[in-house]
């Protein structure tokens, strides 16, 4: 959600009065020292609630930034975030200073589910943005016993984070130049019968907006059909509160 004045995002608060949530934060755990997850409580009761959809919080006077929960319990009044700290910006900020006790406003939920029930194998490709995604997914294809893979472009330094959140996903460096050269090496390197299995499966690319275009035209090139890749950028270079 882009930054806006603060009149604008006060009225944005009224409009959509009914979409926003009073919360407090219940619990704080450091999953890495660069993620930090969050769990929120609140009144969810009339929230209807979609794996995969986003909430949002306004993270300062301007600006709003949208995050997939990992975790949602409407009955239970429950939610819980994964955030990045990449230490850029107000959202990262934000997410930094948040601390037990504190009661804020949150919105939502908003956007589709991209999840596709039907499917019994799942592809993940994102970066360190796309881990609370993927980690709601797991939980939900594990209990419809489902199955996953796929790969993740990191920092090296944060090649532990799938282990830490029990993913089990493979990992290659993040990219310099082009955003998905190390991504779709390792998608070209997948065996011919892999392909013959998995090319049904849903696919799921998120995180970075351009290496999400490369990506998905390599799996276009190994016979996956469009309607089976579902895509949500998480941001992009140069641009702001994608």
């Amino acid at each position: 959600m882009p930054h806006m004045p603060k009149w604008m995002g006060n009225v944005v608060e009224t409009v959509f009065k009914r979409f926003i949530h009073d919360v407090t934060v219940s619990d704080v755990e450091y999953i890495h020292a660069n993620l930090k997850k969050v769990t929120f409580t609140g009144d969810f009761s009339t929230v209807d609630f979609k794996l995969t959809q986003a909430v949002a919080f306004r993270v300062d006077d301007i600006h709003y930034r949208n995050y997939t929960p990992n975790f949602f319990d409407s009955e239970a009044g429950i939610c819980s975030v994964c955030f990045y700290l990449h230490g850029n910006g107000p959202g990262s900020t934000f997410a930094s200073g948040l601390q037990v006790g504190d009661k804020l406003k949150m919105i939502g939920p908003r956007g589709k589910s991209l999840y596709e029930a039907e499917s019994k194998y799942h592809f993940f490709f994102g970066d360190e943005t796309s881990l609370g995604l993927f980690n709601s997914l797991k939980n939900e294809i594990h209990a419809n016993q489902q199955e996953y893979l796929g790969v993740l472009t990191l920092h090296p330094d944060l090649f532990d984070l799938p282990d830490k959140l029990d993913l089990m996903l493979d990992v290659v460096p993040k990219d310099t130049v082009m955003p998905y050269e190390h991504s779709a090496a390792y998608l070209n390197g997948l065996h011919g019968k892999l392909w013959d299995v998995w090319r049904a499966s849903t696919f799921y690319l998120t995180g970075n907006a351009n290496a999400i275009k490369g990506v998905r035209k390599v799996l276009l090139t190994k016979g996956v059909p469009p309607r089976n890749i579902r895509a949500q950028a998480f941001w992009a270079e140069g641009r702001e509160g994608l």
